[in-house]
C-alpha cells in the first residue's frame, strides 16, 4: 500500500470513529442527566442505549441501571444489574450493590408479612 492510500485510508477512517465517541459521549450525557433529574424509566432506556447500542459496559453503570430500575418499582431487573456489580472490582461499589439488593429483598419480606396479615383479616 503506498503512503498516499494509507494516508487517505486514515482520514477516511478517523471522521467515522470520532463521530461514534461523540455519539457515544452524546448518549452518555443523556442517561446521566436523566438519572440526575429523577425521570427513572427514561434513565433505564438510556442507559440501555449505552449496553445496546454502543455495548458500553462499566460496574458504574450497571449500578444506575440497578438504581433507575429499583426507583421505577422494577424490582427483578434491579436486582440483575446489581447482581452484575458485585463481580466489581470496586469493593465500594460492591458494597453498595450488596446493600441495595439487601433492601430489595427486606422489603419484599415485610410487603409479603404485610400482606398475609392483611389477607388474615379478611
Amino acid at each position: 500500500m503506498s503512503w498516499s492510500n494509507w494516508i487517505l485510508t486514515v482520514f477516511l477512517i478517523i471522521p467515522s470513529s470520532w463521530t461514534r465517541v461523540s455519539r457515544l459521549n452524546t448518549a452518555i450525557e443523556t442517561a446521566e442527566r436523566s438519572y440526575a433529574e429523577a425521570k427513572y424509566e427514561e434513565s433505564v432506556a438510556n442507559h440501555l442505549v449505552l449496553v445496546n447500542d454502543f455495548e458500553y459496559k462499566s460496574p458504574e453503570l450497571s449500578f444506575d441501571l440497578g438504581l433507575s430500575h429499583q426507583y421505577s418499582e422494577k424490582l427483578e431487573e434491579a436486582q440483575t444489574w446489581y447482581d452484575q456489580v458485585t463481580q466489581s472490582p470496586n469493593k465500594t461499589l460492591v458494597s453498595f450493590a450488596f446493600n441495595q439488593g439487601g433492601v430489595i429483598l427486606g422489603n419484599k419480606k415485610k410487603n409479603t408479612k404485610r400482606h398475609s396479615a392483611n389477607s388474615s383479616l379478611h
